[in-house]
């Protein structure tokens, strides 16, 4: 309520789901958020806002080893980064199907999914 009125400020509601909204992104810019992760079957570029992580040594940072990262020094020259790293995109190929896989694991189909889910179940629990 007492921001209801702010014209700069937008409340979402109705949250929409996230994988159609990524299938018609070209380029993920953000931070550690889990949507980074979501964007990763996609296999296209990203582009990491550090403002915190050291990328090169803290485990929490994997992510931003599927991208450029920006440090936030940097930030006002977010639009010309892009321009000039972009073309260097290809070289995340690789580590970004790496950690998909990683996170994620491997496609299956959901009829096996749903049979491992009723197994699991049906078999007591080993104390």
């Amino acid at each position: 309520g007492r921001y209801a009125h702010c014209k700069n400020i937008f409340f979402v509601t109705n949250f929409p789901l996230i994988y159609p909204l990524l299938a018609k992104t070209d380029i993920y810019i953000g931070d550690m958020s889990s949507i980074g992760y979501d964007f990763l079957p996609f296999n296209r570029p990203m582009f990491f806002l550090n403002k915190d992580r050291k990328p090169l040594t803290d485990r929490r940072s994997f992510l931003f080893k599927c991208g450029h990262v920006i440090e936030e020094p940097d930030f006002d020259q977010l639009y010309t980064i892009i321009e000039k790293k972009l073309p260097q995109d290809d070289q995340f190929h690789e580590q970004r199907i790496w950690m998909n896989a990683y996170t994620f694991g491997p496609e299956r189909p959901f009829e096996e999914i749903r049979k491992d889910v009723i197994n699991a179940y049906a078999t007591p629990p080993k104390y």
